[in-house]
């Protein structure tokens, strides 16, 4: 991730993360919560929910560029997945990740590749 995608991260979300209750309600006003449209068994399929378009935007830049970086757990889990698919979700995990280091003041500790 580059200065400018963190800036424009920042400048959406802020670095106050008392403001959200939850790492979920921040994923949901962010329009990259996971949902579960599934019936009977059966999957179907189901739109992205609407949310802050920058920060959205921002996140599947970011996604879209940990899937370049070979060794890393992000690029590991986008490719288990359909791309678009995939795109969200490690949007999502990103989300969740600064999340936790914004709040608990942590730095970000790659797993690796599993």
């Amino acid at each position: 991730m580059d200065w400018n995608l963190a800036a424009v991260i920042i400048a959406e979300l802020g670095v106050d993360m008392s403001v959200s209750q939850s790492v979920s309600q921040l994923a949901s006003w962010a329009g990259v919560c996971p949902g579960n449209n599934e019936s009977a068994g059966k999957r179907k399929n189901s739109r992205i929910l609407k949310g802050n378009v920058y920060l959205k935007a921002a996140l599947v830049e970011a996604a879209h560029a940990a899937a370049t970086v070979k060794g890393t757990y992000l690029r590991d889990k986008f490719y288990r997945r359909g791309y678009k698919r995939a795109a969200v979700a490690i949007a999502h995990k990103i989300l969740v990740s600064i999340y936790h280091m914004l709040s608990h003041n942590a730095s970000y500790n790659d797993l690796g590749d599993l």
